[in-house]
């Protein structure tokens, strides 16, 4: 299992707030679709 933490900075507007999550919507969605595939996962390593 995988975590995803957001630690968004103190100061934020909403509509940052709003373009981050339609980003993070968009790429579940692309996940889930499989229109992301395993390959390009394992390149993308946490900090």
């Amino acid at each position: 299992m995988s975590t995803l933490r957001i630690q968004p900075p103190l100061i934020i507007e909403k509509y940052e707030i709003d373009e981050a999550l339609k980003i993070l919507k968009s790429a579940i969605i692309q996940y889930e679709f499989n229109e992301i595939n395993d390959s390009e996962l394992k390149n993308i390593v946490g900090w």
